[in-house]
């Protein structure tokens, strides 16, 4: 169960501070923010299945999934395509991915 979008909050802050009682609150507020964005990620994964759905996205993590990306610069879509095809294409989107 570690590292799933079922742990508690109490299981993170007791691992981190078995593993790193110095550094505890740093390491435990970055746990929370990598638990909490997977957490995210499947809320707005079961959302979309079965739907049309318009994503603005801010992290590209949340829209690799989708079937249909549009890459849009100043108003117009400048790529379209599936995560694999844009990054096969190493446009704009490609670019952008880290």
């Amino acid at each position: 169960m570690r590292n799933s979008p079922e742990m508690t909050w109490g299981m993170v802050k007791k691992t981190v501070q078995n593993k790193n009682p110095e550094n505890t609150e740093n390491v435990f507020l970055a746990m929370l923010a990598v638990i909490s964005c997977a957490m995210v990620q499947v809320a707005l994964d079961k959302a979309r299945e079965g739907r049309t759905c318009i994503v603005i996205a801010h992290h590209l993590s949340t829209i690799q999934n989708s079937n249909i990306i549009a890459v849009m610069s100043q108003g117009t879509v400048i790529g379209k395509g599936t995560h694999k095809e844009l990054m096969t294409q190493k446009g704009a989107y490609y670019k952008l991915v880290p």
